[in-house]
């Protein structure tokens, strides 16, 4: 029986994290309009099957307005939101960091940002694990 995971991004280096309760990360105040939802369904929880087919959509506004090199990671917790105490190799197949290539520049809008946007997992990051099997 699949287990279904809460895909949580720990870290958006650069950017603010997307659940409030993980504290880690470099952070900015020019990151705005985070959303993170079910591929093609955008009032869809971020939610899905460990090993499954579907995908999330992570987007964000950076509005420095400077492209920005930027990546993100996952976090292996435990139900109370605190870090899991593993290796991100044992939670983590492919490369542990994954960069957002995805971006467009404003060009009508009186205020200039850059909007990211990510399809998660990607087939060279992917989680291994929903949980800590003692």
């Amino acid at each position: 029986m699949m287990r279904s995971i809460y895909l949580a991004l720990a870290s958006i280096f650069i950017c603010t994290g997307v659940f409030s309760q993980i504290q880690e990360g470099e952070y900015s105040s020019s990151i705005h309009t985070i959303q993170f939802y079910e591929a093609g369904n955008q009032v869809g929880l971020p939610i899905m099957k460990l090993g499954g087919i579907g995908q999330l959509e992570l987007h964000f506004d950076d509005l420095d307005a400077n492209i920005k090199n930027v990546s993100y990671t996952y976090m292996l917790c435990n139900a109370d939101w605190t870090p899991a105490m593993l290796s991100q190799f044992d939670y983590i197949k492919g490369f542990s960091q994954n960069h957002i290539t995805n971006y467009r520049v404003s060009s009508l809008a009186s205020t200039r940002y850059v909007h990211y946007q990510a399809l998660i997992p990607d087939r060279n990051c992917f989680p291994s694990r929903s949980e800590i099997i003692s």
